[in-house]
C-alpha cells in the first residue's frame, strides 16, 4: 500500500479480514481497542493480577496483533472487553471512533493502517471521509451471527473491493495484495494500484488467486502428519512425525526402526491428498510395514 493510506476491512467476524489487512498495510488497528485501552487505564483485577500487570503493552501503539495472543491466553479478558464495550456502545454509538481516527490520520511517520472491525455504517462512513478505502470480505462457509454488530451492514453497498473467501487463506492474502498492493510495495511484486481504478465489477473470488502449480496441485491446509506405522513381520506400530511444505511434500522422508524385527523403514516425501484422503507413499527398505493412521496438523 501506499504510505499514509487507510483501508476498513468489515464487517463480520472470522472471515479473514485481519490476514487480509496484514499482507495489505504497515499497521493495524481496531475500533475496539479504545475499549482495550479504557480496561487498562481502568485497570481491574483477574484472580491475583491486575489487567496492566497481565498485558503490559504501550497504549499509544496499535492494540490488536500484540493482544490477541495474551486474550487466547486469559479468556477473562476478552469477556471484560466485550462487556466494556457493549456498555459504552450503548451509551454512545460513537464511543471510539474519534480517538481510532485520530490515531490512524495523525501517524508520524506517514504509515499505512487498516482497520479490521469496520461494522457500523459511521465507521465506514468516517474511513471514507478522510479518503480510506473499505474492504468487505464473505466467508460462505462460516457461520452468521445475528448480533446487530454484525448485520448493521449488511446493506452497506458502497464498498471498494468485495473478497469472497472461499479458498485456502494463502489464496485470499493472494488477491489482497495483487488487489490492493503489498505493504511491501513493488520490491515484494504487489505495486499499490493507480488510485484511477479503485472500483471493481464485483466480488473477487479468493480461488481465482490459488496458487496452483503446472501439475494442478494445490496448497494444502497442514504443516504435517502424524502416521501410525505397522511392522507387516512382527505387527509392532509406531508414529511417525512428517513436516511438509505449502504443497504437502517433504524435502526428505523420515527412517525410522522396528526394533522388534530390528529393521529400518523409510517414508517418502509423497504425501498427497486424493478425493478427500491424504495418502502418504511408503518405500520398505526390508521387511513388509503398513500405514495405519495418517492425522493431519493443522496450519
Amino acid at each position: 500500500m501506499r504510505d499514509g493510506s487507510l483501508i476498513g476491512f468489515g464487517h463480520r467476524a472470522g472471515v479473514g479480514k485481519d490476514s487480509a489487512a496484514f499482507c495489505c498495510v504497515d499497521h493495524m488497528a481496531r475500533f475496539v481497542d479504545e475499549a482495550r485501552r479504557k480496561l487498562v487505564r481502568d485497570n481491574p483485577r483477574i484472580g491475583t493480577r491486575s489487567v496492566s500487570e497481565i498485558v503490559r503493552i504501550p497504549l499509544h501503539s496499535p492494540l490488536h496483533p500484540v493482544w490477541k495472543p495474551v486474550e487466547t491466553k486469559y479468556p477473562e479478558l476478552g469477556e471484560l472487553v466485550r462487556d466494556l464495550d457493549r456498555e459504552s456502545r450503548a451509551k454512545d454509538p460513537e464511543v471510539w471512533l474519534q480517538a481510532t481516527m485520530h490515531m490512524v490520520t495523525n501517524d508520524y511517520f506517514n504509515s499505512s493502517y487498516a482497520i479490521t472491525d469496520v461494522q457500523y455504517p459511521f465507521e465506514a462512513e468516517a474511513i471514507r471521509k478522510v479518503g480510506g478505502q473499505l474492504v468487505r470480505i464473505d466467508r460462505p462457509d462460516w457461520p452468521v451471527s445475528d448480533d446487530p454488530s454484525e448485520s448493521a451492514l449488511d446493506d452497506w453497498d458502497d464498498w471498494d473491493y468485495v473478497f469472497v473467501n472461499d479458498a485456502y487463506i494463502e489464496d485470499l492474502e493472494e488477491a489482497t495484495m495483487r488487489t490492493l498492493g503489498s505493504r511491501l510495495g513493488a520490491a515484494e511484486g504487489y505495486p499499490a494500484p493507480d488510485p484511477s481504478d479503485i472500483k471493481n465489477e464485483g466480488p473477487i473470488l479468493a480461488s481465482r488467486f490459488s496458487r496452483i502449480r503446472p501439475d494442478g496441485k494445490r496448497p494444502v491446509p497442514w504443516t504435517g502428519l502424524v502416521v501410525q506405522v505397522s511392522c507387516g513381520g512382527c505387527q509392532a506400530s509406531y508414529l511417525v512425525e512428517i513436516e511438509v511444505d505449502d504443497f504437502g511434500e517433504a524435502d526428505s522422508g523420515r527412517v525410522d526402526y522396528c526394533q522388534e524385527c530390528d529393521e529400518d523403514f523409510y517414508i517418502t516425501p509423497g504425501v498427497y491428498e486424493h478425493d478427500g484422503k491424504i495418502e502418504v507413499e511408503i518405500e520398505k527398505w526390508s521387511g513388509i510395514y503398513a500405514i495405519e493412521s495418517v492425522t493431519p496438523i493443522p496450519r
